[in-house]
């Protein structure tokens, strides 16, 4: 009897399938539009047409995804600056200050909400660190 081919049907409503990056930056988008209170797993869920329970997979709980949110919002900060690496010229530290808190400034502005989340935040991670090197 001849096989029959198989075909992979591939419709154009498949799902992104699921990162830790895609759901930060989905609470990220969330939290921008609604507010940070308005970021449930369930909700953030929702708006990635997943179940909550899927996110665990990647996301341990809330206390994790606030931690990853931060650690997403200081890597930005990193990305417009160009990275965190020392300044080669000592004798520039004031411009060099200066650059870092106006780029971050930027980027509270774009997330009025984070400035609170940060503060509030006990983890440090390893970009945060970095940054907070970058500074000092």
């Amino acid at each position: 009897m001849p096989r029959m081919p198989t075909t992979t049907s591939t419709t154009p409503d498949q799902r992104t399938p699921l990162s830790r990056e895609r759901i930060l930056r989905a609470a990220i988008e969330l939290a921008d539009q609604e507010g940070i209170e308005a970021v449930t797993m369930r909700t953030l869920a929702a708006r990635l047409g997943v179940e909550a329970m899927s996110l665990y997979h990647h996301i341990a709980n809330k206390q994790t995804l606030l931690d990853g949110v931060v650690d997403a919002l200081v890597a930005e900060i990193g990305d417009e600056l160009g990275g965190f690496e020392f300044e080669s010229n000592p004798d520039q530290w004031k411009t060099a200050l200066r650059r870092r808190i106006l780029t971050a400034r930027g980027v509270m502005l774009r997330h009025r909400w984070a400035p609170p989340l940060i503060e509030t935040r006990t983890s440090m991670t390893p970009t945060l660190l970095r940054y907070m090197d970058s500074i000092l």
